[in-house]
């Protein structure tokens, strides 16, 4: 699909003068206009209805495409997006695309036929180029992710050293027989945040592909069946990584049922920082990613598009994306016999 943005290239001229030359909004000068003229009829270029109402009609109307809301992770994202949208005097529209490739593409086209002024998009199921094909002309900042062709328009974070933290922690308060607990699905978090959790072991010389390992859904009972499976294998095992906090309160239910005193008996650590850590016992050793903080950094990056002012990323925002940090509290403990 051919977009505003591939007509801006060719004619060598700003996004905005190509908007302005489509919708007739303000005079562009001959040669330039010409330019865009000219692009256009190259690439057969075909202004979308979307696009023109963008320019002239706003909707005042954010959309946003999150996994599944049932997820604290995203409940967090969907609060972030949802309370910058209203601080800046915009509602929110929300949909889930379950990490499948059509609901995806499906639940970004409802939206941008909704004409939303534009979307905050969360996929992992969608090939980069399907996913430039469903947003089209519709200004979009990508959570989670970077997309060549797009990386300002992006905002990511950085799953391995999320991985390489959390399990360092652990490492550093003398665990050596840890066990990692994945989600069940092939998607880029699980793997890179694994291949962290690799590096560090390795770090020290344990062979972190060799380590017992466990998958289950994203979920708290997924993680429940997943320790309650790990422990039965692995009896000698000291700690636990988790994919993420959820995943990591269902292992704390396990290990309550099993009578292993918390944290002196065994240790876990989680990911993301969701509200609940702070709710379970022995409170959730994390490594916080902020979600909150991405949602609303999204939406100032739409409004800045929509203006056609310099994208702000925020102070947080590093070349390589959001940076992870560890949150200690209390389900991590010291294991005195560090010879291993």
């Amino acid at each position: 699909m051919v977009t505003i943005k591939d007509v801006a290239e060719r004619a060598g001229v700003s996004i905005s003068t190509v908007s302005r030359v489509v919708n007739g909004t303000a005079k562009v000068k001959g040669t330039k206009h010409e330019a865009v003229l000219k692009a256009m009829g190259e690439l057969n270029y075909q202004p979308s209805s979307v696009a023109r109402a963008l320019v002239g009609n706003r909707s005042s109307m954010i959309g946003l495409v999150v996994h599944d809301l049932a997820d604290p992770f995203f409940g967090s994202l969907a609060r972030g997006v949802t309370a910058q949208a209203a601080a800046s005097g915009l509602q929110t529209m929300t949909t889930e695309g379950q990490h499948r490739a059509e609901l995806e593409a499906a639940a970004i086209r409802s939206l941008i036929s909704r004409r939303c002024d534009g979307i905050v998009v969360h996929t992992l199921a969608l090939s980069n180029q399907e996913l430039l094909d469903a947003i089209g002309d519709c200004p979009a900042v990508i959570v989670n992710r970077k997309v060549p062709g797009i990386e300002d328009r992006c905002l990511w974070f950085d799953n391995r050293l999320t991985g390489y933290l959390a399990a360092s922690h652990l490492l550093e308060k003398g665990h050596r027989c840890i066990g990692w607990i994945g989600r069940n699905e092939d998607i880029s978090d699980n793997r890179d945040r694994f291949s962290g959790f690799c590096k560090a072991l390795e770090e020290v010389g344990v062979d972190g592909t060799a380590a017992p390992q466990q998958s289950g859904a994203a979920t708290a009972e997924g993680g429940y069946q997943a320790a309650l499976e790990l422990l039965k294998k692995h009896p000698d095992l000291t700690a636990i990584q988790a994919y993420n906090d959820v995943m990591a309160a269902g292992c704390l239910r396990a290990l309550h049922e099993r009578d292993y005193r918390l944290p002196d008996d065994f240790s876990v650590i989680g990911v993301d920082d969701v509200f609940l850590g702070q709710f379970v016992y022995p409170q959730l050793t994390t490594v916080r990613y902020p979600i909150e903080e991405i949602g609303r950094t999204a939406v100032r990056m739409i409004e800045g598009l929509l203006a056609d002012k310099p994208v702000d990323k925020g102070a947080e925002f590093q070349p390589a994306g959001f940076q992870p940090q560890l949150v200690v509290r209390d389900s991590v403990s010291c294991w005195a016999d560090v010879s291993g």
